[in-house]
């Protein structure tokens, strides 16, 4: 089985390429794929002040990470044009189904124990024997399952940011703290996050992406037909982030999250995931919890407001 992903970033940053080609390659993956082709499209405006440097820059990142995670290039195109104000990296991807690695973005969260996924023995045990009572209760335990963020609120948005605003920055804050703002965040690649979240028994798992967290965790509702309950403050981030988010006037929740994901965690399980997951060098946090019902609920201390598309 094979599916496919095509990703566009509009930017002049020199990680444009990096982030589109990681765009494509979580999108896969996380749906259970392999990438194994890709098509790269590059338009650049005539205008900018180095295109030459930048299409290099861009074609070069690209390439490595194609060899590096053994992505064969079908073939690509590459103009200068003057219909473009900006840099416009497009990326097609192709990837077979992953037997070993059962990841769907937005599976049902109610039906996944009863997919044949590595946590679910019990489960399948179960229905086998025809024991309904404990069946019920699983369903109940999915459908109340705790929510799991790995990774950090708006950090690639942050990192574009600074690209962008640096001068700007750099009235307001030391320089150090700007370069230190820019480490976060700066591995896009989920492969080694999602597999290990995913031994552990976390299923259903959704990107995060340019639409930040709430973004998708509006979307990771809407693919569950389910109501959820976060608290912000639990969101994970940094003081870093949130304080040139502020000087910009950015939202850190509502900013490019490329990088981070979202598991659903059996209720009452996530803390033991969490600290699991912890020792084995991934940061990750339960942020709140499934609900019945469609509202999708943000807490913060006792404010309350419901996320919008």
């Amino acid at each position: 089985l094979f599916r496919s992903s095509i990703q566009t970033e509009l930017t002049t940053d020199p990680e444009g390429g990096m982030r589109c080609f990681f765009r494509v390659y979580n999108d896969l993956l996380i749906r259970g794929y392999s990438m194994k082709e890709a098509a790269v499209s590059i338009l650049l405006p005539l205008d900018y002040k180095d295109p030459e440097g930048l299409l290099k820059c861009w074609m070069e990142s690209v390439g490595n990470l194609c060899e590096k995670k053994k992505v064969r290039v079908l073939g690509g195109h590459t103009e200068f044009s003057r219909k473009v104000e900006t840099g416009v990296v497009t990326i097609s991807g192709r990837g077979e189904r992953r037997k070993s690695f059962p990841s769907v973005q937005g599976e049902n969260v109610e039906n996944w124990a009863n997919e044949g996924n590595w946590e679910n023995e019990e489960n399948r045990e179960n229905k086998e024997n025809g024991d309904n009572g404990e069946n019920e209760k699983n369903e109940k335990n999915e459908k109340n399952g705790d929510i799991v963020m790995v990774g950090l609120a708006g950090a690639a948005g942050v990192r574009k940011e600074i690209f962008t605003n640096r001068e700007r920055l750099e009235r307001h804050l030391p320089r150090y703290f700007i370069e230190e703002a820019q480490l976060f965040g700066a591995e896009y690649d989920l492969s080694d996050p999602l597999k290990k979240a995913l031994k552990l028994g976390g299923y259903a798992p959704f990107k995060l992406s340019d639409r930040g967290v709430y973004g998708a965790l509006w979307e990771y509702g809407q693919s569950q037909l389910l109501g959820m309950q976060v608290e912000q403050d639990l969101i994970l981030t940094e003081q870093h982030l949130i304080e040139i988010c502020e000087i910009l006037e950015r939202n850190p929740y509502e900013i490019d999250s490329l990088g981070g994901f979202l598991i659903t965690v059996k209720a009452g399980e996530g803390e033991m995931f969490c600290d699991e997951l912890e020792a084995q060098g991934v940061e990750a946090q339960v942020i709140g919890r499934w609900m019945e019902g469609r509202d999708r609920v943000i807490l913060r201390g006792e404010e309350k407001r419901f996320l919008t598309p």
